[in-house]
Order: structure tokens, then sequence, then C-alpha cells
């Protein structure tokens, strides 16, 4: 499972490798609906609009966007689009 994920990772450009700035070796154990609203998160769209476009409610957005926040170690949307750019490639 583990190679699926960085496989997903690396078509949305994170870099798996890249931990310099965690306290934890892994990248994070992402699904696959957490990797598409983080693409849409670091694009700039709003909690409506990822709802939207993946025909899912607000609050399960709401819901996602804390399991990555957690899983990434920070605390609000802002921290967790400067996290995502430190892991993306040729940022």
């Amino acid at each position: 499972m583990h190679g699926e994920l960085a496989g997903h990772a690396a078509d949305l450009g994170f870099d798996a490798g890249d931990t310099s700035d965690s306290g934890n070796n892994d990248f994070p154990d992402f699904t696959s609906r957490e990797h598409d609203i983080l693409a849409r998160i670091v694009q700039g769209d709003s909690n409506d609009q990822i709802a939207e476009s993946l025909g899912i409610s607000v609050s399960t957005v709401k819901t996602h966007i804390g399991n990555i926040l957690r899983k990434t170690g920070q605390t609000n949307r802002v921290r967790l689009i400067v996290w995502a750019a430190r892991h993306l490639r040729g940022i």
C-alpha cells in the first residue's frame, strides 16, 4: 500500500522522500480522497468548491481536511499549504 500511496504522491508532485522538516520519516499515509482534497487546497479552492467538484458535502470536506491536518501535524489551512509547498518538487 505504501508504494501505491507514494505513487499518488508523485502524481501530485510530492516528493515522498523529502521529510527534512518533519519529525516523521514516513510520508503521511493519505487516502486517495485526501490527495484529491489536498491538491485542491493547494490550488486555492474553497471548501464549497472542493465539495461541489467532488460531489461530496462541505462537512465531509472539512472532515478530510481535519484528517490531513492531523497527518501532517499542521494546525490550519495556511500552514498546510506551506507544508505542501515544501514537499512539492520544483519549489
